[in-house]
């Protein structure tokens, strides 16, 4: 791309650029307990991305290809497997919060695919941070109004009642800053990266959010299989969290502190239902009502498990669709990573942001479908690196390799290349 090109690019995306990072800061920001506590936080977010969808839609050019395909093949057979069962059965499906949570879903898939042709790094970089810092604010808000007074975590209440919601936010977060950032922006940043990191996680367990610290866990897992981290790094990660145990369980202070008042919530660790908040007794009341309406489902109805929810409300048919949907960003990058096209961190990145929502899917109702605030960030990352993203990046890696006399490197795979 000639250069008077290229600036002429970089000027047309600031726009976007500015767009899609004020989206998701102001996304964010409406998870702020002011905003929760009146009861706007989801309507202030369904606002943003509406405006948002108006202009990119409108103002783009975009092309469909496979992911974009599946998905819209996937929608069609859950819409026509459930207007059947409607038909046949004359339930209330409509109404579900499943409902609206796949068409929230699917509605910021396809503002990503709008954009995957503009896609760049500074465009990536820009909503990395606008994400992390805006979640930055909303934690130190929660930390603050709840914490800072000296809230007795020994107690089983929890300090603020969306959790759930923005503790998966904060994750998101660090995934963020540890697998969506580039290694010379991690050089630069390096203290900020690890100490936002390390704050982020330390509020997460404040928060006593167990299923979101369960994504802790499979992030570290997930982080052992990059290939782009030297094992050097993963030898040290794997010492000073071994260390960290042998200090939580010699210290009996640190002991009550994260086994009993955060993992344990303050509960009775020999009663599985009472350790789990209930879930026991809602999965057999689910699972009942799944052998008694294996086909037909119940209609609308909340249970806090998206496998087991979808079929329990649904039928087993699009409750199964339902699932193969939810699992579409994880399927992508698998086959991305196995294809090795390149852009090797960012489809890492996707990875490890599906597969921590699919795991928080076990314990949440609407999860990795919704709710909107919760889970954008998968579906446009999604559609961003689906249609298109991937192949621009790439082509705009060879450009600069090209300009820059490296364009022999482009030899080596991308997941070759060792990253901290």
């Amino acid at each position: 791309m000639p250069e008077a090109l290229r600036m002429q690019s970089n000027r047309d995306n600031l726009g976007l650029r500015i767009l899609m990072t004020a989206t998701c800061v102001l996304s964010n920001l409406s998870q702020l307990p002011y905003f929760v506590d009146l009861g706007l936080s989801s309507a202030l977010s369904t606002g943003l991305w509406a405006v948002c969808g108006v202009f990119v839609i409108l103002f783009s050019r975009f092309s469909i290809r496979r992911s974009l395909k599946e998905l819209l093949l996937f929608d069609l057979l859950f819409v026509v497997a459930l207007a059947i069962n409607t038909f046949l059965f004359q339930l209330d499906y409509w109404s579900s919060s499943h409902i609206r949570a796949l068409l929230s879903a699917n509605f910021v898939f396809i503002i990503g695919c709008c954009i995957a042709n503009k896609v760049d790094r500074q465009l990536i970089t820009w909503i990395i941070w606008g994400y992390v810092l805006s979640s930055c604010i909303v934690a130190l808000d929660i930390y603050f109004r709840f914490f800072a007074d000296g809230f007795n975590i020994s107690t089983r209440l929890y300090a603020y009642k969306s959790k759930n919601s923005i503790s998966q936010i904060l994750l998101t977060s660090i995934i963020l800053l540890l697998f969506g950032l580039s290694r010379e922006e991690k050089k630069k940043r390096r203290i900020l990266v690890y100490g936002i990191s390390l704050a982020l996680l330390v509020l997460i367990g404040l928060l006593k959010s167990r299923a979101t610290i369960l994504g802790v866990a499979l992030i570290y897992l997930l982080f052992l299989r990059n290939k782009q981290v030297k094992l050097f790094y993963k030898v040290l990660v794997t010492a000073m969290l071994i260390a960290a145990v042998i200090v939580v369980l010699t210290n009996k202070q640190l002991n009550k502190l994260v086994i009993n008042d955060i993992l344990f919530a303050n509960r009775d660790s020999s009663d599985l239902d009472e350790l789990s908040s209930g879930r026991v007794t809602i999965i057999e009341g689910c699972l009942a009502n799944i052998k008694a309406h294996f086909f037909e489902g119940v209609g609308g109805r909340y249970t806090d498990c998206y496998p087991l929810a979808t079929v329990e409300q649904f039928g087993i048919v699009p409750g199964v669709i339902l699932w193969v949907i939810a699992l579409l960003p994880l399927i992508y990058s698998f086959r991305e990573i196995r294809e090795r096209r390149g852009q090797y961190r960012l489809t890492m990145t996707l990875m490890v942001v599906a597969a921590v929502y699919e795991l928080n899917g076990l314990f949440e109702c609407l999860t990795p479908l919704g709710p909107g605030v919760k889970c954008y960030l998968l579906w446009l990352l999604f559609g961003m690196l689906a249609n298109g993203g991937i192949d621009r990046l790439n082509e705009l890696d060879e450009e600069d390799d090209y300009l820059n006399g490296n364009y022999l490197r482009r030899e080596q795979p991308d997941l070759l290349r060792n990253d901290v």
